[in-house]
């Protein structure tokens, strides 16, 4: 648990983290019931792990895989496959905040977070998806 943003945690990630998936300092965490969350951690001033983005469609993740820096595939227990992005101009402003004092003032929307993602593709496969 992280100092002083234990409460900050419980909030972000309603349900169970499923997956956990660490690109540099950005982290993509896919919730059990509510899909993905594009987190990062700033020590600095306080040691706290940030949801600067996340998926505005609820999903049961099964797992998740990188693509590229923006972009996520993931899977989920009814057959799904699909892609998520961050939109660019997002990424490289959380990029270039070395406090995270813009991600941690913003409003989020609809008790999420301040950026959605984009769904790219999506696919029925027809079975659950694992990996």
């Amino acid at each position: 648990m992280l100092p002083g943003g234990g409460t900050r945690l419980r909030q972000a990630f309603p349900t169970c983290v499923a997956t956990i998936n660490v690109t540099g300092a950005r982290i993509i965490v896919g919730d059990m019931q509510e899909s993905t969350f594009y987190c990062i951690y700033r020590s600095i001033p306080t040691r706290q792990l940030l949801v600067f983005a996340d998926d505005p469609q609820p999903r049961w993740i099964t797992c998740v895989a990188n693509v590229d820096y923006e972009t996520v595939a993931c899977g989920d227990k009814f057959g799904n496959i699909f892609l998520n992005r961050v939109d660019q101009a997002v990424s490289e402003k959380v990029d270039e905040d070395p406090t995270g004092a813009g991600i941690l003032h913003e409003r989020g929307f609809l008790m999420g977070a301040a950026n959605k993602t984009s769904l790219v593709a999506h696919y029925n496969v027809g079975s659950i998806v694992t990996s």
